[in-house]
């Protein structure tokens, strides 16, 4: 038994490392953090050409560079997120619809006939779902909500009123509200990411810069 379980434990070794000894493991590691190293060496020489050529055009001509060339060095597409999103919400939509159509049509499978069948099974047909009953629950659902927010919302004024110091609405209260600004998230989010970006940018140019002016000096002794 001991043997058939070491056995086991050998092969399943062999299953999750891909090497034989220590040796092939650290080469192994080595490869990997050598590909690493050269796709970082690969960016670093597009971004150095594509600054070259923007440093030239600023020498012949004192133009602005033009937002969208900006914007395509990001290579942000927010429009093409927006359409994936879209795409999702609807396809979601689509399948709550047929979902509450088999619903519809298997209670009234399920009712005593009436007088009024054929015209909703007219309406079936030509695709023109009556909502109006679903739409009269969920109005009469919302207003009991906003009700109740009402009552919550008048007490916690009463009391602010009464001399409890509050700071301005914080994030929280205005989700609370329901107001939550997507577009501002997505444009802080944004906004975070070119300055991140610019800064790395401007780090690798000064390092250049200074590789360049230490091989003059080298050159010049």
């Amino acid at each position: 038994m001991s043997r058939q379980r070491s056995r086991q434990i050998s092969i399943q070794d062999e299953r999750v490392l891909p090497v034989e000894s220590w040796g092939d493991l650290q080469k192994y590691f080595i490869t990997n953090h050598q590909e690493r190293l050269k796709g970082v060496k690969k960016y670093e020489k597009e971004f150095l050409t594509r600054h070259k050529k923007r440093q030239k055009t600023w020498s012949k001509k004192k133009v602005s560079i033009p937002l969208r060339q900006i914007e395509d060095l990001g290579r942000f597409s927010f429009r093409e997120h927006i359409i994936v999103k879209r795409e999702e919400y609807l396809a979601e939509r689509k399948d709550y619809e047929q979902k509450y159509l088999h619903r519809c049509t298997k209670k009234q499978n399920g009712k005593p006939k009436r007088s009024s069948s054929k015209e909703f099974d007219l309406d079936l047909i030509s695709g023109r779902l009556n909502l109006r009953e679903h739409v009269e629950e969920k109005r009469k659902e919302i207003q009991a909500e906003r009700g109740e927010y009402e009552k919550k919302y008048l007490s916690r004024y009463k009391e602010s009123k009464n001399g409890i110091k509050k700071s301005k609405p914080s994030k929280e209260y205005n989700e609370d509200l329901g107001r939550l600004d997507f577009r501002e998230h997505v444009v802080t989010k944004r906004e975070k990411l070119k300055a991140e970006r610019d800064e790395y940018e401007k780090k690798y140019v000064a390092r250049y810069l200074k590789q360049q002016k230490s091989k003059q000096k080298k050159k010049s002794n």
